[in-house]
């Protein structure tokens, strides 16, 4: 190999091609940076986050970043169960066609391919276990501190509720008491003598 065959298996060194080699490698694997990667769809991701929001219904940016975490975590545990699937899946193919071929024989028993697979990949499957169950650990790690959050800020709005004074209560027309002209019961005088009879310069002319 030349020098100058050599200077050009060195990699990108312009800033815009790091840049994109480092974007390459978040975009792939479980751990993955970027929540949608190749090959999954984006608007199967964003309906699923809509309908977590809608469920949620976050009140500030706080419950709204948890919402978002619950979002990715439940997205990457979904990816998680397909690489399951698909190891198995992957193994039970190359089984069939070593079958067809005369190269080997293996059982065609579905639960013996299973035990054969996972015997034959346990390292790969320790390792699918162990992000699933760090996804896992983040998923309901937010959950449990969105129910907190949220279980605080309405037991603030229920207090907040209760200290506030109670309206007064205006008195209704008929709990008004009527002007001393408006009831003939009562004298001009307003004065009644202890025999129940009225007194007064009404009483005074009646009697002349």
């Amino acid at each position: 190999m030349t020098s100058t065959t050599a200077a050009k298996c060195t990699g990108p060194v312009t800033e815009a091609g790091k840049a994109k080699m480092r974007d390459n490698a978040l975009r792939h694997g479980l751990t993955s940076k970027h929540v949608v990667i190749k090959g999954e769809d984006p608007e199967e991701y964003e309906a699923l986050r809509q309908d977590l929001l809608d469920d949620w219904k976050p009140a500030d940016t706080q419950e709204e970043m948890l919402v978002a975490q619950i979002a990715e975590s439940a997205w990457r545990l979904m990816r998680v169960r397909r690489v399951e699937t698909r190891t198995y899946d992957n193994y039970i193919l190359v089984a069939e066609k070593l079958n067809a071929a005369g190269i080997a024989k293996c059982s065609p028993d579905p639960d013996d391919q299973l035990t054969a697979c996972f015997h034959s990949n346990s390292k790969q499957f320790d390792n699918i276990r162990r992000y699933e169950t760090t996804i896992e650990r983040s998923y309901y790690r937010a959950i449990t501190e969105i129910r907190k959050l949220q279980k605080e800020r309405k037991k603030t709005e229920l207090e907040s509720v209760s200290q506030k004074p109670a309206p007064l209560a205006r008195p209704s027309a008929n709990s008004m008491p009527s002007a001393p002209e408006n009831n003939p019961a009562l004298p001009e005088s307003g004065f009644v003598s202890q025999s129940g009879q009225p007194t007064g310069p009404r009483a005074s002319a009646s009697g002349t």
